[in-house]
Parts: C-alpha cells; sequence; structure tokens
C-alpha cells in the first residue's frame, strides 16, 4: 500500500496538475533513490506521458539492442529529443533523470521550458549518501534491475546536489523528499515556491537543508 503524501503537499501538486498551462514535472535525484517508485505510487494516475531512459533502454535492449553504455546513452538521447518535442508542442508531460550533468545544462532546461510558458515542478528524491545510493542500485540489480557502474554514483551525487540548488531557486514549485530509511520511505521533508521554502517537515536531512532556498 502506498504511503500518502502530507495532504498539505498533495493539496499543492493536485493543483498544479489540474491547470490549464503546460506542464513540466521532472523527478530528480541520484542513481537508486527511488524516483520510478515514487512515479508509480503517486503520480502515475496523473495520465501524463512519463519520458524515462531507463525504460527506453529496457525497450531497446529487448527489441536486440546490446546491454551497456552504448545503449544507455542511446536511450538518453532519445528522451531528451522526446522531451524537446513534447516542449514544442506545448504538451504536459513527466520526465525523470539524475540531474548530474557537469555544466548545468539541466537546470538551464528548466529555465527555457518556463520562459516558453511552463509551470515547472520538480520533485528531487535523494537519499543521505553516495554509498547508500550505490547499495540501492545493488539491491536493484539483484532484483533483476539496471546496473550502474559505482565509480559513476559518486561524481553524480556531488554534482546532482549543485544542480537541485541552482534549479530550486527559480522552478514554480517543488517537492524534497527523503528516502534515506526503509522506516519512512518517500518522506516528503520540504516544498518551495519561486525561490521561496513554503513547507518544512523536520527533521531535514542534511543534504535538503544544503539545497534548499535560504530564508
Amino acid at each position: 500500500m502506498a504511503t500518502p503524501l502530507p495532504n498539505v503537499v498533495f493539496a499543492q501538486l493536485a493543483k498544479l496538475t489540474q491547470q490549464s498551462g503546460p506542464l513540466l514535472l521532472v523527478l530528480v535525484g541520484p542513481n537508486g533513490a527511488g524516483k520510478s517508485t515514487f512515479y508509480q505510487r503517486h503520480l502515475s494516475a496523473i495520465k501524463l506521458p512519463f519520458i524515462n531512459a531507463d525504460l527506453l533502454a529496457k525497450t531497446l535492449i529487448a527489441a536486440g539492442a546490446p546491454a551497456g553504455e552504448l545503449t544507455e546513452k542511446l536511450a538518453a538521447d532519445l528522451a531528451e529529443k522526446r522531451r524537446r518535442e513534447m516542449m514544442v508542442k506545448r504538451e504536459n508531460f513527466i520526465t525523470e533523470t539524475v540531474f548530474s550533468d557537469p555544466v548545468g545544462a539541466k537546470a538551464q532546461s528548466l529555465r527555457e521550458a518556463q520562459t516558453a510558458g511552463y509551470t515547472v515542478v520538480m520533485i528531487f528524491i535523494c537519499v543521505d549518501s553516495a554509498e547508500l545510493s550505490a547499495l540501492r542500485v545493488e539491491s536493484r540489480v539483484q532484483d533483476g534491475g539496471h546496473n550502474v557502474p559505482p565509480d559513476k554514483i559518486g561524481p553524480r551525487y556531488e554534482r546532482m546536489r549543485k544542480n537541485v540548488k541552482a534549479a530550486l531557486a527559480f522552478v514554480d514549485f517543488a517537492i524534497v523528499v527523503d528516502n534515506s530509511s526503509l522506516n519512512t520511505p518517500l518522506r516528503p521533508v520540504a516544498t518551495t515556491a519561486h525561490g521561496k521554502v513554503v513547507y518544512r517537515n523536520p527533521p531535514l536531512p542534511w543534504w535538503a537543508v544544503e539545497v534548499l532556498p535560504k530564508d
């Protein structure tokens, strides 16, 4: 049974998904943090197109493409192409990304979406360390999921937090979710709107304090 989001958070998110203008909802977080799980539990019922490079990679492999970095790169390129096509058409969609590029291009793409008239909603799902992220990926692989080389997880975890901090300064609405504890999974710890924190659910993990806009 899915754990319900706090009513105040869910009400804000539900209101945004019912607006008339184009909506971009982006799930952000380190490898293995629980982005796809959050989508299945809380967002799949919204019935918006879901652009996910991991799902595209699975489709390519099922069609005969070799598993590995080349197919993952092709899937990532296809996902980016699909996102651009949706934005040109001003269609609502949900997408997922680690958000760890080294030059801030992902954050810039969200600014571009806003300029194009989109309401941009970020759901940032994180865990307490790169080591925990790696353990979650290892567990996922044991259950038949896709792997991520351990040497990539640490650098991505560092770059991601920098990019998220930049994006939280301007996105229209964001939910920050802690998925570190198996006892309290997918726990919303804060929300922001237009660069200001509007909801806190203590205790806040260290990484949330780091990326949230300052009062």
